[in-house]
């Protein structure tokens, strides 16, 4: 595999041999790992703080409230590290094929079928339904897709907008 560029949420941008590809990956679970995250950081510190007796009342009572916290946080961030080891596993045994290849001016599916010329193709910033984080499309006359996904919990498309404005994409 070439050169990756950029990359947002299992999208990438390879620089293969002078050919830019637009590779679509699996994306990793920001958002239940952001999740897992903040639990187990609320429940280790809440942990600490009844074992502590910070809550008042009878001290046997705390300790072991605060012992019961602390487990379950442990529990949450053992599943954290499971679930990101395995999202980097199954990302380090897959090598798909381009979606898209910008090549030689013109652009290519990913079975190197010219589609149109670069002049012509164009990306736009577009809302992605239940996300505060917008998508990126590439458009041509005859169709778009989808290229790149941001995600408040992971990476952002400006990397992909300045490659691609780098490789003579014009805003749309």
């Amino acid at each position: 595999m070439g050169n990756v560029v950029s990359r947002c949420n299992g999208a990438e941008l390879v620089d293969q041999g002078g050919e830019l590809w637009i590779i679509a990956k699996r994306s990793p679970p920001h958002v239940a790992s952001y999740l897992l995250g903040m639990i187990a950081v609320i429940l280790l510190i809440n942990g600490i703080v009844q074992a502590a007796g910070g809550a008042g009342g009878d001290p046997r009572f705390n300790l072991g409230a605060g012992a019961v916290l602390l487990a379950l946080g442990t529990l949450f961030v053992f599943a954290l590290v499971a679930l990101r080891r395995h999202a980097a596993r199954l990302a380090a045994t897959e090598d798909p094929d381009p979606l898209l290849i910008l090549a030689g001016g013109r652009l290519l599916d990913g079975n190197r079928r010219d589609l149109v010329a670069l002049g012509e193709v164009r990306y736009r910033k577009v809302m992605q339904f239940g996300s505060s984080s917008r998508a990126l499309a590439l458009e041509w006359p005859t169709d778009k897709i989808i290229i790149a996904r941001g995600n408040p919990f992971g990476d952002s498309i400006r990397g992909f907008v300045h490659v691609l404005r780098s490789h003579g994409i014009a805003k749309a």
